[in-house]
């Protein structure tokens, strides 16, 4: 026990002790402030005191250097306030601590350097003794990056949703076990299964949309035991029973007991997929009967050139039987045919090869088609002459998935085509033969007949009796009718001979015309017709051409327009119209030069005669042909004429047409074309006697 002083105050000795103990307390308090000091400051967390008005008391290096401060005073000197981003956020905190701890109070804070910063607070009021706010205490962090990285997660998050829910394919997830219940279904999973929105399709199980509940059953037993299912095929039905095709790829989720949570997959409606590739595997069936029952032999290959069908005929041809043959490749087909290895027709359909065109002959290729002919000596029936097809095969993309080839043996056709070439030579020989002997004749006849014409001439102008110069002038008449044929004759045979030769060289359009009429003038005004004569002021005044060619035409149709015509009138036109480029020039062994001025001349001969039947008319042009078998009777000809004039129109590069109204008349039309000439000025033309129609 402690001696107290005689007066009962402590004695010396006791307020020694007593103030060794407060020393001691003393430097125990401080010992423990510096360990709390070193504490806060190596702290991976900011810690901070502050008074409640705003003074900053103490802030560890974490707070210092994540707002780039030097000290604790420097941040005063701004104010806490001013730290804040939001100033009415200092005061918001300061007020909820004033209520009670707290913690995660996310503000934002500016640096020093002006940069802005998430950060969380906590914060504990200490009060003082008598109970007033003493200061407050709390942590400071920065979780800028938090909130950075947790705004990227919600972007994310947001592109993720957005995507799924747009996507074409259902995306879900559901309960394992046979019923299954959905947890999670995009709007695609509605618009496949007929449901008017995603809540509507979460109220069904899973089992109730299968056709087959059982098939669920399996699903979810495969499911369990591969943690994986791909592209796993389904029979499901819509909600309003419509039978689908799907294909779902979906994986599990276990617990730590191996139990499924969840599954998640995504469902694919292919119910359209199927029922294309059922009609292309019926379509395939058809092509291949179609195929086997084709009269030519044929072969199908695939885009790996492996044999995918080979039909009876081509099993007849090659002797070798499908089953045999049927899905190999590496050319095994073209053993049959050559004996080897190598590409044939349908290979190079779908890949051209230079040095195997050479094997075939007139191989030409019209888009994807490629034929041919070839000569082959390998199969089991011998030699034979083939005609080829083969074209490719492309699926709905348009990409090439094989080949067809088609072989005709035409060995028959072959032979036939030769002798019938051998024929037609012999023919065209003998056709040559007798044009020559023709032309000859009929020049050999001409010159005893000219004599005959000249030496009745002659006899006329002597002094004969009435009776005698009536049977001279017969024999001069029969006479100058036979010339006429003969000419007729002899120029049809040239034309046919391929030795009737055009004349070039300039004459006067109108005094062609002219001349040609002037033929007919007598006999015009002996049976009352009207000849007329128009010339347009388009027609050039010289042309370069065959004058006695263009003057035989017109003495044709105006000799025969006085036949077939009792009253009236007889007109020839000519008009003209220019023209880029003479279309014959070869014909008519002349070079054509680019500055050369070409008109195309028009020539019609009209009459009010009897005209013709039209169906009369499609046979006027033809050799030996006239509009009825009782035109020769009654106006005589040889239907040459008309003939002639046709080649001689088409020589000069022109053509030759008519119109006729029976009762009404006709005209006949002809166009050449030439070049234009100087003026020049011709003698009238010496015609032969004109021909019939």
């Amino acid at each position: 026990m402690k001696k107290k002083h005689p007066d009962g105050n402590p004695s010396e000795s006791d307020s020694s002790e007593a103030k060794e103990a407060i020393e001691s307390a003393s430097l125990k308090l401080k010992a423990s402030e510096i360990k709390f000091r070193e504490l806060v400051s190596r702290s991976l967390v900011g810690i901070f005191q502050t008074t409640p008005e705003g003074i900053l008391l103490e802030a560890n290096p974490v707070i210092l250097k994540a707002l780039g401060f030097e000290s604790v005073g420097k941040m005063n000197e701004v104010g806490i306030s001013n730290l804040y981003a939001d100033s009415d956020d200092r005061q918001r905190f300061v007020s909820a601590v004033k209520r009670g701890p707290v913690s995660n109070f996310q503000t934002r804070f500016r640096c020093a350097d002006g940069r802005v910063i998430d950060v969380s607070l906590s914060g504990n009021l200490v009060p003082d003794d008598s109970g007033k706010p003493r200061f407050i205490e709390g942590t400071f962090e920065d979780i800028t990056e938090f909130k950075k990285a947790e705004e990227a997660r919600r972007e994310t998050e947001g592109k993720y949703k957005t995507l799924v829910e747009n996507l074409d394919v259902g995306v879900y997830r559901t309960t394992g076990g046979p019923q299954g219940r959905f947890l999670h279904a995009n709007p695609a999973m509605a618009r496949i299964f007929g449901y008017d929105s995603v809540e509507s399709l979460m109220q069904v199980p899973v089992a109730d949309t299968y056709q087959d509940p059982e098939k669920r059953k399996m699903f979810v037993a495969e499911i369990s035991e591969k943690g994986t299912v791909r592209n796993s095929l389904s029979r499901l039905h819509r909600k309003d029973g419509t039978p689908i095709w799907a294909s779902s790829t979906a994986t599990a989720h276990f617990d730590t007991k191996g139990k499924i949570e969840w599954i998640d997959g995504i469902l694919e409606d292919i119910t359209e997929r199927k029922r294309v590739e059922e009609e292309l595997k019926n379509s395939r069936r058809r092509l291949v009967d179609i195929i086997e029952f084709l009269p030519d032999a044929a072969m199908v290959i695939d885009a790996e050139g492996k044999i995918t069908a080979w039909n009876r005929a081509m099993e007849v041809m090659t002797g070798v039987k499908a089953a045999d043959i049927l899905g190999k490749g590496n050319y095994e087909y073209a053993i049959p045919f050559y004996g080897e290895r190598r590409p044939i027709l349908i290979d190079l359909a779908m890949k051209p090869a230079e040095e195997m065109v050479a094997k075939y002959t007139h191989l030409q290729r019209q888009g994807d088609t490629l034929m041919g002919q070839g000569h082959i000596t390998n199969l089991p029936g011998g030699e034979m002459f083939f005609s080829g097809h083969a074209t490719v095969l492309r699926d709905l993309s348009g990409k090439i998935v094989g080949a067809i080839e088609t072989v005709r043996d035409v060995t028959e056709r072959k032979r036939f085509e030769d002798e019938l070439a051998r024929a037609k030579d012999a023919a065209e020989s003998a056709n040559r033969a007798k044009s020559a002997f023709l032309a000859m004749m009929s020049h050999e006849i001409r010159t005893p007949m000219n004599a005959i014409i000249g030496m009745s001439s002659l006899l006329l102008d002597s002094s004969l009796s009435a009776q005698q110069r009536d049977f001279v002038q017969t024999i001069r008449n029969s006479g100058e009718s036979l010339l006429t044929i003969i000419n007729d004759i002899l120029d049809f045979s040239k034309i046919e001979a391929g030795r009737l030769e055009l004349e070039q060289s300039p004459f006067d359009v109108r005094e062609c015309v002219e001349s040609s009429l002037e033929l007919f003038s007598f006999r015009a005004r002996n049976r009352g017709l009207e000849l007329g004569c128009l010339i347009d002021t388009s027609v050039p005044a010289a042309i370069f051409g065959d004058p006695t060619r263009v003057n035989q035409n017109l003495v044709n149709l105006i000799g025969n327009a006085m036949k077939f015509t009792e009253r009236g009138e007889i007109v020839v036109s000519v008009d003209a119209r220019r023209v880029e480029k003479q279309s014959n020039s070869q014909a008519h062994g002349e070079a054509t030069n680019q500055n050369d001025a070409w008109f195309e001349l028009h020539f019609a001969v009209r009459d009010t005669g009897i005209g013709i039947e039209p169906e009369r008319m499609k046979h006027l042009f033809q050799a030996f042909s006239q509009a009825d078998s009782s035109t020769a009777r009654r106006y005589g000809g040889t239907g040459l004429g008309l003939a002639i004039s046709k080649r001689l129109a088409e020589m000069m590069g022109g053509r030759i047409w008519v119109e006729s109204e029976p009762g009404k008349g006709s005209t006949f039309h002809f166009t050449i074309q030439a070049k234009v000439a100087p003026d020049v000025k011709r003698p009238s033309l010496t015609i032969d006697p004109i021909s019939s129609r």
